[in-house]
């Protein structure tokens, strides 16, 4: 084990899994080549900066459990947590498995909550959900949510709504939702990017 400093806690992070990532290899390597040799014998935390305690103990927790204890019971914010340090980090195989968690959870998060798993953890397959899930539901977008996503994006999920609504051209056939994804699908402003 090899302690990592996040906010004022010391975690305990598990070597043989940090070995998995560059990000660790080179930050361990570098550490170890400008210390002393008394200081590297006293394993001195790692200073993870940008990261929050909570992020760090839902990372901890997928890195571990699937390992040790069988997959952990999560919620969406504490997986998106652990996807975001995965990501970063570049913990490859680790980020598959949780977005393999995620996967069946995603509906339980809101589509917000999902866009910004999305579009901070590079996982395109969601965003589209996300942004059909606004385009057909039945109120539009309040003013903090259309604040929250920005006006090129919820200018676009205007325009989606409105060409939805009844006499807009849309044949009979199909759904509002299955519309809605296509068109969401077409909209340049809602692009993965």
């Amino acid at each position: 084990m090899h302690p990592a400093q996040v906010e004022d806690t010391l975690f305990q992070v598990p070597v043989r899994q940090l070995k998995q990532s560059e990000y660790f290899l080179s930050m361990v390597k570098e550490m170890s080549t400008k210390l002393e040799p008394e200081a590297r014998e006293s394993k001195s935390p790692i200073p993870l900066s940008g990261v929050s305690a909570l992020e760090m103990e839902s990372f901890l927790t997928a890195l571990g459990a699937s390992f040790l204890f069988g997959d952990p019971n999560l919620s969406f914010a504490q997986w998106a947590a652990a996807l975001r340090l995965a990501t970063i980090w570049s913990f490859d195989d680790v980020r598959e498995r949780i977005i393999a968690q995620m996967d069946p959870i995603l509906h339980t998060a809101n589509p917000f909550d999902q866009i910004d798993a999305s579009l901070n953890c590079r996982v395109e397959k969601w965003l589209y959900l996300a942004y059909e899930a606004l385009c057909s539901r039945k109120n539009g977008l309040t003013e903090d949510e259309a604040e929250r996503l920005g006006i090129r994006r919820a200018t676009a999920i205007w325009r989606i709504r409105e060409s939805l609504r009844p006499g807009r051209g849309w044949s009979q056939g199909g759904s509002v939702n299955q519309k809605a994804l296509a068109l969401v699908k077409n909209e340049g402003a809602l692009k993965y990017s």
